[in-house]
């Protein structure tokens, strides 16, 4: 009769081999959705045949080794979920993990849901990897640069569209956005106080 210590030693023999391999490898430089071109446009269809029906989204994030929609549900319109697509890496081992949706109560500007939402269907991912080249040199950092973070969603602002000066003599009113002087004497009154 073997002996319970042999047994166990024979079972666990395996479990440790293969432990102790993954150790000496190491955790390797996963690859980044950034990385490769069809990446970013795959996780989007995983996530969107989660969602089922058109997506009209709230935001889209994409982090290395996540993507993130928040998107309004297509079987109740008053609401926004949140589903993420995460990378998870193990040595040699990759694998994605789709979670959602989770409710979210959204921050907006614009009260208005649809106002703030865009179609899924208008994103062209291709155009992630130009964005990022870029963005790149635009940094112009002196070490090697990665992108890590990349945001999509609809644009809303409030800002101011003129501003007035003033001062006993006069007064001049210069629109921010590109509009023209109130007054050609008040533009050169204007000019003359930067004097």
């Amino acid at each position: 009769m073997r002996s319970l210590a042999g047994r166990i030693v024979r079972r666990l023999l395996p479990w440790l081999a293969g432990a102790a391999l993954l150790a000496l490898w190491g955790p390797a430089e996963a690859a980044t959705l950034f990385d490769d071109a069809h990446a970013i446009a795959d996780a989007v269809a995983r996530i969107r045949e989660g969602i089922g029906g058109p997506v009209r989204a709230l935001s889209l994030t994409i982090h290395g080794d996540a993507i993130t929609i928040r998107a309004q549900d297509p079987r109740d319109h008053r609401h926004v979920d949140e589903w993420r697509l995460a990378q998870r890496h193990l040595a040699f081992l990759q694998w994605d993990k789709l979670s959602g949706p989770t409710p979210v109560e959204p921050d907006l500007i614009n009260p208005d849901l649809e106002a703030n939402l865009f179609d899924l269907d208008e994103v062209d991912f291709a155009a992630a990897a130009t964005l990022s080249r870029a963005a790149i040199e635009r940094a112009a950092l002196e070490d090697k640069a990665q992108v890590t973070r990349m945001a999509i969603q609809r644009q809303v602002a409030i800002l101011p569209t003129s501003a007035s000066v003033s001062r006993p003599k006069g007064s001049a009113r210069q629109s921010c956005c590109g509009g023209s002087r109130s007054s050609t004497w008040m533009a050169r009154r204007a000019r003359s106080w930067r004097t």
